[in-house]
């Protein structure tokens, strides 16, 4: 099975580290999420290349990525990184997962619309935190799995709060795709 995995929010506490930057800083503007500043452009372009390299790993995503590896499950990671608005934090991105030990087959970067590229790679079930995004997929037959880090709403995926969930999730879909 090919499992694709998105990055921010996702695999990484991108947003809570941004918010460190954002409380450290004061940057005006009372938001619970980075993307709402007025300035959000600025923001990546000041900041984004800090919150690459340091923002933490969500608890156990390593262990399960690994688990899962181990066992023959193919890992690809899909992200927008590395478009946002001159961050330009590919290496960043790479460094940061080898540097975590986080084992994976292919990544793809500077991808808004993950659908081209989980099509060619031929994803079989793929991890976003992004209601928007996994829509999209599950309409071209891609399982979907949420990982509800900021947006805790209802969801018509598979939702996990934590990677100690995710395996199991991964699991319960196996080769039987659950589109919805």
């Amino acid at each position: 099975m090919i499992i694709g995995i998105d990055i921010d929010d996702t695999l990484v506490k991108t947003n809570e580290k941004a918010l460190e930057i954002i409380e450290r800083e004061c940057i005006p503007g009372n938001v619970d999420y980075y993307e709402q500043l007025d300035d959000v452009s600025g923001f990546i372009r000041n900041h984004f290349k800090e919150i690459v390299q340091t923002a933490k790993l969500y608890d156990g995503a390593k262990e399960v990525i690994t688990n899962l590896h181990s066992q023959g499950y193919r890992i690809v990671f899909v992200t927008a990184r590395a478009t946002l608005s001159g961050a330009d934090t590919e290496q960043d991105t790479i460094d940061y997962l080898e540097k975590n030990g986080i084992p994976y087959d292919a990544i793809y970067m500077k991808n808004h619309d993950k659908v081209d590229v989980c099509l060619e790679e031929g994803i079989d079930v793929f991890i976003d935190d992004k209601e928007k995004t996994l829509r999209g997929l599950n309409d071209k037959g891609i399982a979907c799995i949420k990982m509800a880090s900021i947006d805790k709403g209802t969801s018509d995926f598979i939702t996990v709060s934590s990677w100690a969930e995710m395996q199991d999730a991964i699991e319960k879909i196996g080769t039987n795709k659950r589109i919805i």
